[in-house]
């Protein structure tokens, strides 16, 4: 069954994140690379393979192989870097959107972020304080005027060498004339 658009965008997203597990040499796709690629796509599911063709038609023909021969979606190729996607029969790790994996599994369509508050049909106080009636100034413009700290001295500083000396010892030497 091939995938849909947003089912490889879905994938897409966790696919960013992976290294290359497998990598295809100079002597091409062989039955070791294509058993490399089997093992890793029952384990995974989703694997990313690095390819070392410099030709970029050797590149497809070497994508559309592995994928033939592993069984495999192919989510995305960009450059020598090509994700495939195996759905394991009987424990999937992903939901994907639009498939009956996803409504079986009671998995939200995309993983929901802890640190993230959920959306409420509340609207939104300003946190910002009141200004006062007399103040022109708001709270960022406030913000971008105040003094800047400075980083603490380094243990390993050197003291700062001036190519001039300091005014006492210029006066002096002008006042010795």
């Amino acid at each position: 069954m091939p995938l849909t658009a947003s089912q490889k965008r879905y994938l897409r997203g966790f696919a960013h994140a992976l290294n290359p597990v497998v990598r295809v040499g100079q002597r091409g796709v062989t039955p070791a690379v294509l058993n490399e690629l089997d093992g890793a796509l029952e384990h995974h599911e989703l694997v990313k393979v690095k390819l070392g063709e410099a030709d970029r038609d050797a590149r497809d023909a070497a994508i559309e192989a592995l994928g033939a021969g592993c069984g495999a979606e192919l989510v995305q190729a960009v450059g020598h870097v090509a994700c495939f996607y195996r759905a394991n029969a009987h424990d999937s790790q992903f939901a994907l959107p639009g498939s009956a994996n996803a409504a079986k599994s009671g998995m939200p369509a995309k993983p929901v972020d802890a640190g993230t508050p959920a959306k409420s049909a509340a609207p939104r106080k300003s946190a910002a304080p009141a200004k006062s009636a007399g103040s022109r100034k708001s709270a960022a413009s406030a913000k971008r005027t105040a003094p800047r700290k400075s980083a603490p001295p380094t243990k390993y500083a050197a003291p700062r060498k001036s190519a001039r000396p300091a005014k006492s010892a210029r006066r002096e030497k002008s006042a010795k004339r």
